[in-house]
């Protein structure tokens, strides 16, 4: 029983450090965020559609890469040995794209959500409660921050696919 607890806990520690990212970064997303409508107009003008302009970017230098090592798949042992260090950069980037998507998703719906609201849900009123033009600005600003730190990722990872490509080629030498 004491191993399975340990094991439990190192599997947990990952993500509380991830979670507790998350919530540093909306924090500061708060701090900064503003119900100025100038401000916040120009980020919902200009944040969907560049993301999804990265997001494309990122979807074709995908397809270029797995086109390459797949045409190298033979002589790249990581390739046809199926290696887990190879399927690890994989499924990150596979769930990198899926983060991304789900930011472009996101960023397109919560303009049209600040002007219509969230059905059955309303915000009372007091002094010490956001207006709810403050809250959506931060959840913008929450998007493009996990969206760029996705991008950093995905950047990151397609560099270690193609240095493990290069590195299990000259293994194969």
């Amino acid at each position: 029983m004491l191993g399975r607890t340990i094991r439990i806990k190192i599997i947990m520690m990952p993500n509380n450090r991830i979670l507790m990212k998350f919530l540093l970064v909306v924090l500061i997303c708060f701090v900064i965020a503003t119900d100025d409508k100038t401000a916040f107009t120009h980020i919902e003008s200009s944040t969907a559609g560049i993301i999804g302009t990265i997001l494309g970017g990122m979807t074709a230098g995908i397809s270029i890469i797995f086109g390459i090592l797949s045409t190298l798949g033979d002589k790249i042992p990581a390739l046809t040995n199926n290696t887990l260090e190879f399927r690890s950069f994989l499924k990150n980037l596979k769930s990198d794209v899926l983060i991304l998507v789900w930011c472009l998703v996101f960023s397109v719906l919560l303009p049209y959500l600040r002007v219509v609201g969230i059905p059955l849900i309303s915000l009372p009123s007091h002094d010490l409660i956001p207006s709810r033009d403050i809250l959506y600005t931060t959840a913008e600003l929450v998007i493009i921050t996990v969206a760029i730190l996705t991008i950093r990722e995905v950047i990151s990872v397609m560099f270690s696919v193609f240095e493990l490509s290069l590195k299990s080629e000259n293994m194969n030498k």
